[in-house]
């Protein structure tokens, strides 16, 4: 995880899927970025997840993405984001949480978005209930 210029924190993924961040570690605010991404960039992308957050880059060919690491760190992030690139359209790219009780995923990023002036982009999936 970045935040400027310098290594804030590192997400651990077991090889079970469990991820977790060191004991004393900053991440609240910090993020890792794919791509170009400068004071002046149009789109700037802020997904949850890195794999998200690589899908869209890959979708994209090449809009800046941002990896937040989890939902409560989306608004955190999106506001990071806002200061630096004033101008730009943010966009939150949410994990669709639809079998998870109140859709944490999509709370969040409805209220990240809410929170810089940005929108959300939620994939629909075909086998959702």
């Amino acid at each position: 995880m970045r935040r400027g210029k310098g290594i804030c924190n590192v997400q651990i993924i077991f090889p079970s899927g469990k991820k977790s961040f060191p004991r004393h570690g900053r991440k609240s605010g910090c993020f890792h970025f794919m791509g170009d991404w400068s004071p002046v960039s149009e789109v700037v992308c802020i997904a949850e997840g890195y794999a998200t957050a690589a899908s869209v880059y890959m979708a994209t060919q090449g809009f800046p993405c941002v990896v937040a690491f989890d939902a409560g760190n989306l608004a955190k992030v999106a506001r990071v984001v806002r200061k630096s690139s004033p101008d730009a359209h943010i966009i939150i790219c949410a994990d669709n949480d639809s079998n998870t009780k109140g859709n944490p995923g999509l709370t969040a990023a409805n209220a990240a978005a809410n929170d810089v002036g940005g929108v959300v982009a939620v994939p629909v999936f075909k086998d959702a209930q």
